[in-house]
């Protein structure tokens, strides 16, 4: 797991040009290669929200597929994406370094809503939860 603390960007960048800053820091840290898809992935995933291929394919406009899954391997390889196993659904891909939290999959429609975890400090768990999302109720 990498330890983002070690990273530095200057402080008198922008707020844009900081976050990319860090995606680059954060991937030569690991030694992979910059590549403008995997860049934007990082990004896309960086957002609060879980993403399906789909999704990612929709929201990266020109990448296909191959190299999305591509990418999305790599990246969970090295502890910098979450894939989110769902019965029945397909998986859901998000930034591995948000706060520790739970998931809720809707039984209609596949959505994943995050969840607050309530025990403070706590080393491992997982939970999935299986209800349905408010849009369904």
């Amino acid at each position: 797991m990498i330890d983002k603390t070690n990273l530095y960007c200057p402080k008198n960048e922008d707020a844009h040009n900081k976050h990319e800053c860090e995606i680059e820091l954060l991937l030569s840290s690991l030694g992979l290669k910059r590549s403008k898809d995997r860049h934007s992935l990082v990004s896309f995933l960086h957002e609060d929200r879980t993403w399906s291929i789909p999704e990612l394919l929709t929201a990266s406009h020109h990448t296909d597929r191959s190299t999305v899954y591509r990418n999305l391997q790599i990246l969970e390889k090295n502890g910098l994406a979450t894939k989110i196993q769902t019965n029945g659904f397909e998986a859901r891909y998000e930034w591995a370094f948000k706060k520790h939290h739970d998931h809720n999959t809707c039984s209609k429609c596949g959505a994943v809503e995050c969840i607050s975890c309530p025990i403070p400090k706590i080393k491992n768990h997982s939970l999935q939860l299986v209800n349905l999302c408010v849009a369904c109720k």
